[in-house]
């Protein structure tokens, strides 16, 4: 195959241009794609007995939120005592 260099200025126009992959030549036309009926989407969640259990437990209120944030700013939870306690409480309930 033998190719011909051709002068190039920069304000030439290339005249052939190769389509991108995927793209459709021109004059051609791609064919729809068959339409197939969607079942509606539902999201779900289901709880299970301890789940339940736990929701009926004391209920976090606007003020049990206000006195937890102010014991955590006052560093009521920075002892190492706490830690043990916290780290012995998920041992027990299995959770690692």
């Amino acid at each position: 195959m033998k190719i011909n260099p051709t002068p190039f200025d920069g304000a030439s126009k290339v005249s052939h241009v190769r389509p991108e992959a995927g793209a459709p030549v021109q004059g051609t036309q791609v064919p729809a794609a068959p339409a197939q009926p969607r079942a509606p989407r539902r999201d779900s969640v289901e709880l299970s007995a301890e789940g339940r259990a736990l929701s009926k437990g004391g209920a976090l209120t606007p003020e049990r939120t206000t006195l937890i944030r102010q014991r955590i700013l006052q560093g009521a939870y920075d002892s190492s005592a706490v830690v043990d306690r916290v780290a012995q409480n998920i041992l027990k309930s299995g959770d690692l």
